[in-house]
């Protein structure tokens, strides 16, 4: 958990001021700051796999669940994604688009290790990078630890990669990643404290100013209080505020002084 909130800080600070760049190399980094002395070959650490690898259910290690790639075709498969999420930001939908980065790259399991974590943390940075920022907001993790069997089910695949890879379907993925950043977002906001109704900007003797400049062209102060009952500091005061909102502007000097709408 250390790891991981270090790497979030670390893309944080990249994905906030435009820096953050979606290659392998930003890929192996996170994947190398997830796994920080967690590992006992150092070979695995920040490197895209180079051996095959079995996905094993669980519960019953003697089962295997899903055969990803080869390691040989790995580094082709995450470029191809890795440039389909770079050509379509902006294009596609930020979640649509996190969405398929997240499943693709868990099938690709490009690293011996730290594959979910890694993947988890990049999504949010590139739903960041394509404008829908949840860094301070909430982690995946909060949502698929509620119930990480139903993640692996609904994220994963069953079988042989390449039995599979022409006929996968994202639909019902992209409904239950969605699901997930509408349920962290209800969470969070259940727990913000309730703030009061703000003030209206504009009050009804703000208003009574306004409507009579637009009937008639213009208002003077005599004008005014010959409509209102407010006292002259008063009335100065609500002149004042319109004008500091660049809804009316003076003309004229002393007695002459009248204001007028800016259209």
């Amino acid at each position: 958990m250390i790891n991981y909130n270090k790497s979030l800080q670390y893309l944080y600070r990249k994905v906030r001021p435009g820096k953050f760049k979606l290659d392998v190399k930003t890929l192996e980094k996170t994947q190398r700051q997830v796994i920080a002395a967690l590992m006992d070959n150092p070979a695995h650490c920040g490197a895209l796999r180079k051996s095959s690898v079995i996905i094993r259910n669980l519960r019953k290690v003697d089962e295997i669940v899903f055969i990803p790639p080869d390691s040989k075709n790995v580094r082709k498969l995450l470029a191809d994604l890795l440039k389909f999420i770079q050509d379509n930001i902006g294009k596609v939908d930020p979640v649509i688009l996190a969405a398929i980065f997240h499943r693709q790259c868990v099938i690709i399991h490009p690293f011996i290790d730290g594959n979910g974590s890694t993947t988890r943390l990049l999504t949010t940075a590139i739903l960041g990078k394509a404008g829908l920022d949840l860094f301070e907001i909430f982690s995946f993790e909060n949502y698929y630890n509620r119930n990480i069997t139903r993640y692996f089910k609904a994220v994963g695949l069953e079988g042989d990669y390449y039995d599979l890879a022409d006929e996968i379907d994202f639909s019902d993925w992209l409904e239950y990643f969605a699901d997930g950043i509408l349920d962290e977002l209800r969470r969070v906001r259940k727990s913000l404290p309730e703030q009061s109704t703000p003030k209206p900007l504009l009050e009804p003797h703000h208003h009574q100013i306004l409507d009579y400049i637009r009937e008639h062209g213009s208002m003077t102060q005599r004008e005014y209080g010959s409509l209102s009952s407010r006292s002259l500091a008063s009335r100065k005061l609500d002149f004042g505020k319109l004008v500091k909102l660049a809804l009316i502007e003076a003309k004229g000097t002393g007695r002459g002084t009248h204001y007028v709408r800016i259209y």
